[in-house]
């Protein structure tokens, strides 16, 4: 009997793949605390407008850190947390790195599932950033130059920003100019498959058309695919392949992988400008 359901994994297998929680320990504890003080001491310390309205229900909100010129490139991360957790305000302490190099920084917040499904966090992101190329100037950025981040299902949920037609949410243009998508998601039918499908209540048509892997960029922009080398196996294939499709499609694609990184350790990458990982976004947005 064949009981596999997907690659040869049986559905315990795939689980394992998916699994990203670790055990609570004190050091983690110690590390999401000090995490925790680093993004409050951020908003504390820069110029921050803080939830601030892109849509119309309660959790379409972002947080802007104004650019010091205007004219400055937009950064604009998208959290992670597997569709259901976590926030924008997880993510402030970017705004530290990228700010004084002369962006403009801002963190987008959207409904969590299960509450909502995966196709409306997608609309509303992409409502964030029509919001975003419409109004960057107010916080001194160029609205043509946004410069996506997104890690874990950020990183899914950046990838289908790519694959967007910009045209028919009224902007003139794609406003995208580059984007670093860090353990991401980017083919969904083994989402549907495991356990995560919980909250995701995802579909097999649900899963084919939220996937990036299926829904490419449209327009020719520069890539940055990261993961960490000690993540599992499916998560690092999900990376790798969707590197592959989109560089055979002529795209741009700057592969990274971080040594030795499990699938939470790339958080601190983007913190350490010594790290390949920064120097390429930094390199990405003109601020090098």
């Amino acid at each position: 009997m064949n009981d596999t359901v997907w690659r040869g994994y049986t559905r315990a297998g795939l689980d394992a793949q998916y699994q990203v929680s670790e055990p609570a320990t004190p050091e983690r504890e110690a590390e999401r605390e000090r995490v925790a003080l680093e993004n409050a001491r951020v908003r504390g310390a820069l110029e921050c407008r803080l939830d601030v309205a892109y849509g119309h229900s309660p959790a379409e909100t972002l947080d802007i850190f104004p650019a010091r010129q205007a004219g400055s490139p937009i950064v604009v991360f998208i959290h992670g947390g597997y569709w259901k957790q976590f926030s924008k305000a997880d993510e402030s302490q970017y705004a530290d790195i990228f700010v004084p190099a002369g962006a403009a920084y801002v963190s987008i917040d959207y409904a969590l599932a299960p509450v909502v499904s995966l196709d409306e966090i997608v609309r509303q992101c992409r409502t964030a950033i029509t919001w975003i190329a419409n109004t960057g100037r107010s916080f001194g950025g160029d609205p043509t130059r946004i410069h996506l981040i997104g890690r874990s299902a950020g990183g899914h949920l950046a990838a289908m920003m790519l694959a967007t037609e910009w045209e028919t949410l009224s902007l003139p243009g794609d406003p995208i100019a580059g984007a670093t998508l860090i353990s991401g998601l980017y083919e969904l039918e083994p989402i549907r498959l495991s356990f995560v499908n919980h909250w995701t209540r995802l579909d097999a048509p649900a899963a084919r058309r939220l996937s990036p892997s299926a829904r490419l960029p449209r327009a020719p922009l520069p890539l940055i695919v990261s993961w960490g080398g000690a993540e599992t196996d499916e998560f690092r294939r999900q990376s790798i392949d969707y590197a592959d499709l989109c560089q055979a499609r002529g795209h741009d694609v700057t592969r990274i992988e971080i040594p030795g990184a499990r699938h939470a350790g790339s958080r601190a990458e983007l913190t350490r400008r010594d790290r390949p990982l920064l120097k390429a976004v930094l390199a990405q947005c003109g601020l090098a």
